[in-house]
C-alpha cells in the first residue's frame, strides 16, 4: 500500500519557517564540492525539503526513500543507523536553506543553512623578506592553488 505525501501540512509548516518563527532552530552546515553532507536530524520517516517548500525526498515508515527533485536523483540517501538524510556529490548549486520534517515521535521541523566550498590545495608559505628583527619584520607569503577567491586566516 502506498503512503500519501504529506505536502499540505509540510507547506504550512514551511511557510511558518519562512516568516522567521524557526530562525532560532537553523543550523549551519558546511560541505565541500564532490563530497557528502549529512543533515543531523534523525528521522525514521520524514521529508527533506527546500526552505521554499519544494520536497526533495521523503523517507517512509518502511525505510524507502523517494526522491522528488530530479537534480538530487541518485544523490539523496538515508542512513538507517543514524537516521540522517545525506546529499552526496555536492556542488555549489546545492547551497541554500533546507528543512527536515520528522514525522516520528511527533512532528518536528529543523532548518539548515548549507554552504558549499571548493577544496583548495595545501597552503604554501614562502619567506619573501627575512629582515633583521626587531627593525625589519619578516614577511611571509601564503598562497593556494584555486581558481576562485580564497580567504586565508592565521
Amino acid at each position: 500500500m502506498r503512503r500519501a505525501v504529506r505536502t499540505p501540512m509540510l507547506l504550512l509548516l514551511l511557510l511558518g519557517a519562512g516568516t522567521g518563527q524557526s530562525s532560532a532552530q537553523v543550523q549551519q552546515l558546511e560541505g565541500i564540492v564532490g563530497e557528502t553532507v549529512s543533515f543531523p536530524a534523525s528521522v525514521s520517516s520524514g521529508v527533506l525539503a527546500y526552505r521554499d517548500g519544494a520536497n526533495i525526498a521523503q523517507v517512509s515508515d518502511d525505510g524507502t526513500v523517494r526522491v522528488y527533485a530530479e537534480r538530487f536523483s541518485g544523490r539523496v540517501r538515508w542512513d538507517r543507523e543514524s537516521g540522517f538524510l545525506r546529499i552526496s556529490e555536492l556542488n555549489t548549486g546545492d547551497r541554500g536553506n533546507y528543512t527536515v520534517e520528522r514525522f516520528n515521535g511527533g512532528k518536528r521541523v529543523t532548518g539548515f543553512q548549507l554552504t558549499v566550498y571548493y577544496r583548495v590545495s595545501q597552503p604554501l608559505i614562502h619567506v619573501t623578506d627575512k629582515g633583521s628583527p626587531p627593525e625589519s619584520p619578516c614577511i611571509l607569503l601564503c598562497s593556494v592553488s584555486n581558481w576562485r577567491e580564497v580567504t586565508l586566516s592565521w
